[in-house]
């Protein structure tokens, strides 16, 4: 478990973006056995199911990964050559989930990050649950007229784990200044738990 005080952590940093920060749903193209990733290195280590987002960085594509028992993992691409003055935001997009995934369950896993010749790719734990901006709508659309969208408990639930990985990211030094229902992800599991 992890957590802390925000007192003891420096905030001067950004937090990268992660799966959660995927801002379009993007109808992929399909070749019958799921769509094909933008990189052909990548095509024997993964195989694409779909395009979860576009990101100002990079494109984040849901992907099975054969050598893993078909885990599913989210992967971040990011194109290559990167444009002068990005190395260092780029950088932070790949070392802070590094840097943060180990530890707290709250936070979304990177598992490795790999350099082809055509991109920086960043592979992360999937969130299958989505955001918890589409949790909280789809809970409004199909509540009775009335009805309470989110019990109490519930949200003090949810609040304390967003918490537990903010202070996860304090105490390394990191501030995600980025905080918002779209780039809090959820899991399946009843009742979901928080992956930021």
């Amino acid at each position: 478990m992890c957590g802390g005080s925000p007192a003891d952590s420096k905030t001067d940093n950004k937090m990268g973006t992660t799966a959660a920060s995927a801002k379009t749903n993007k109808a992929p193209k399909t070749n019958g056995k799921g769509a094909p990733l933008p990189d052909p290195a990548l095509d024997t280590s993964f195989h694409a199911q779909k395009m979860l987002g576009s990101g100002t960085a990079g494109d984040i594509w849901l992907c099975k990964q054969p050598s893993k028992n078909q885990r599913a993992v989210a992967v971040k691409l990011f194109p290559r050559p990167f444009k002068n003055g990005t190395q260092t935001t780029l950088l932070r997009e790949v070392q802070v989930p590094m840097d943060l995934s180990q530890g707290c369950v709250s936070i979304v896993t990177a598992y490795e990050a790999l350099l082809t010749p055509t991109h920086l790719a960043l592979v992360m734990e999937e969130a299958p649950g989505g955001s918890l901006t589409a949790h909280i709508a789809h809970r409004f659309e199909t509540s009775s007229k009335g009805e309470t969208i989110m019990s109490e408990d519930e949200a003090r639930y949810l609040f304390q784990q967003l918490i537990i990985a903010v202070s996860h990211c304090h105490r390394h030094g990191w501030a995600h200044r980025d905080v918002k229902l779209d780039n809090v992800l959820l899991t399946l599991s009843n009742p979901p738990e928080i992956k930021l």
